[in-house]
């Protein structure tokens, strides 16, 4: 139906939220799953996996798929879509996920961060991997080099981190954004910031900083290939 689809990668506090409200201005809401509808009939969280797989294989027509998702979801669009996503330093994502899960979920609203960071809670550890690398999100399962499927992951995610059609990074997340619309001949507008949490690394201890590494190792492994890759065609613009 469409000449070309789109699956943006919404990895968690890589300022994706900022970039999917720009990207409304782009693409008209009736050709965007999950939309503003979809996303405020769900209590504004994007919707569970399953309804993902159900809408794409239903007869709602998507052009531009966007949202937590791995990024094997991307297949069940009608064609192999240009998928783009934004990767940030894996501590300090991991840092500002944290808080996140204090400030936004009541599981942990009074859970410490040393307790969350020593119980290695799966959403401080390698979820850029756990995005890209075809595998569920095993919430259960620690993900380390020391495993078969973490090994086997981070593989899987240098593959499809290059199939992607645009990586972009947080820390250079205006740049990113001029050379993402001269590649597609886009118009974002200006850029928006939003959900931007305050710096709190100085928070974390350094032995807690040095457990977060160890709980990132393949996200760092990841990021650092993808800076290699890709940060040139980033920082010339």
């Amino acid at each position: 139906m469409f000449e070309k689809y789109y699956f943006f990668i919404h990895i968690p506090k890589t300022a994706g939220s900022s970039f999917r409200n720009m990207l409304y201005k782009q693409f008209p809401q009736d050709v965007i799953y999950p939309n503003l509808n979809d996303i405020n009939a769900n209590e504004g969280r994007y919707p569970h996996r399953k309804a993902v797989v159900e809408t794409l294989e239903g007869a709602r027509p998507v052009q531009f798929l966007m949202g937590h998702y791995p990024f094997f979801l991307g297949r069940k669009l009608p064609e192999p879509p240009d998928c783009i996503v934004f990767l940030r330093d894996p501590v300090e994502r991991a840092i500002s996920n944290l808080y996140h899960l204090q400030r936004h979920n009541p599981q942990f609203k009074n859970t410490s961060a040393q307790v969350m960071i020593e119980s290695a809670n799966w959403q401080i550890n390698n979820v850029q991997v756990r995005y890209m690398g075809d595998w569920h999100f095993r919430p259960n399962k620690l993900f380390t080099a020391e495993t078969e499927f973490g090994a086997q992951a981070l593989i899987r995610a240098k593959e499809n981190l290059d199939a992607c059609a645009f990586v972009g990074f947080t820390e250079h997340f205006e740049a990113s954004l001029a050379a993402l619309q001269q590649k597609f001949n886009w118009n974002l507008g200006r850029v928006l910031k939003k959900n931007k949490s305050p710096k709190q690394r100085a928070s974390i201890s350094d032995e807690l900083l040095q457990k977060l590494i160890e709980l990132n190792q393949l996200d760092i492994e990841l990021y650092n290939y993808a800076i290699k890759k890709y940060q040139s065609l980033i920082t010339n613009h």
